[in-house]
């Protein structure tokens, strides 16, 4: 049981980094001279758009939070419904001693993965924040 929890820890460890250490990419702003408020062309189309453009990567309409948002709702949902599942199991077993070990297991299993799932979203958040 301990061999299956770590694995499960483990895979979702590598599955979660991407999200954990997700970082901004500091591009070259061509525009930054340009635009930057001293010469006549301040008032160009490009410069206008310059600064009403936000991050598509971590901005606020960003994919990699709506990613993480989704992933996040879907493994809980599946997590709840294993939980929902195997307490009717659990429930039914009448005795039998594998049976209500086997949906015990499955029950302490989902738990872990949705402290992980919200675990792994609270520091997203968190690192989301401070970039």
């Amino acid at each position: 049981m301990v061999k299956k929890l770590h694995m499960i820890l483990v895979i979702a460890a590598i599955l979660s980094t991407p999200f954990v250490f997700a970082s901004r990419v500091a591009a070259f702003d061509t525009l930054e001279q340009t635009c930057d408020g001293t010469t006549a062309s301040e008032k160009s189309t490009v410069c206008q758009d310059k600064k009403t453009v936000t991050d598509p990567v971590t901005g606020s309409d960003a994919i990699v939070p709506k990613v993480a948002n989704i992933m996040a709702l879907v493994g809980g949902i599946i997590a709840v419904v294993i939980i929902m599942i195997n307490g009717l199991k659990l429930m039914t077993s009448v005795g039998d001693s594998s049976k209500l070990t086997e949906t015990r297991n499955a029950i302490i299993y989902a738990s872990v993965g949705l402290v992980i799932i919200v675990t792994a979203r609270i520091i997203f958040s968190y690192i989301t924040r401070i970039l």
